[in-house]
């Protein structure tokens, strides 16, 4: 299986992040899910995936625990990041005093790279679909995510005449939207 691969690696980065990382035991899909994959994917939601791929490529334990210490970094910022977000999104959404039944938060503080983890979260807690766009000059990207009664990308297909892209499945997608179009794509 591919945790057995995984818990027998050879590349240095990889057994230099599980080392860093402090897991307990051999490697589980649950280290995998929360642990390890969380700081691969963190350097390409606050930047470039590309230290991820050098830790993966390297052949040196060296570059391999210092690429794994970078990652380490860059995940606990983007948690930071993220629950900052988080509450910025949340006041947004409760500004008006009553949250409607789609939340729907645009703001260029909100990075693009975690907009799905905030737009998760607001769906975890209020139980409602949820659209966070990280707003750009002239054309700004969005994901969402949503509740199983709501299927959020055949909605963005009946709004795609609006939409420069979109994309993903009944619970989550990503679009880009040109800014003159936010409010009537709201």
């Amino acid at each position: 299986s591919g945790v057995e691969v995984i818990r027998r690696t050879r590349r240095p980065g990889l057994r230099e992040l599980i080392a860093s990382s402090n897991l307990q035991g051999p490697v589980s899909v649950g280290h995998i899910g929360y642990i390890l994959g969380p700081r691969l994917n963190a350097a390409g939601r606050l930047d470039t995936a590309m230290d991820s791929y050098e830790l993966l490529a390297t052949r040196s334990a060296d570059r391999g625990r210092e690429l794994a210490l970078k990652l380490e970094e860059s995940n606990r910022r983007r948690q930071l990041l993220t629950a900052e977000a988080v509450e910025k999104a949340r006041a947004l959404a409760l500004q008006d005093g009553e949250l409607a039944p789609l939340i729907f938060v645009a703001d260029e503080d909100i990075l693009g790279g975690i907009a799905g983890l905030v737009a998760s979260k607001l769906t975890e807690e209020f139980y409602r679909p949820s659209v966070i766009v990280q707003l750009a000059p002239e054309v700004s990207r969005g994901s969402a995510r949503s509740i199983p009664e709501w299927n959020v990308t055949a909605a963005l297909d009946r709004c795609s005449t609006l939409l420069v892209r979109h994309g993903g499945h009944a619970a989550a997608a990503g679009f880009e939207v040109e800014n003159h179009q936010l409010d009537n794509l709201r």
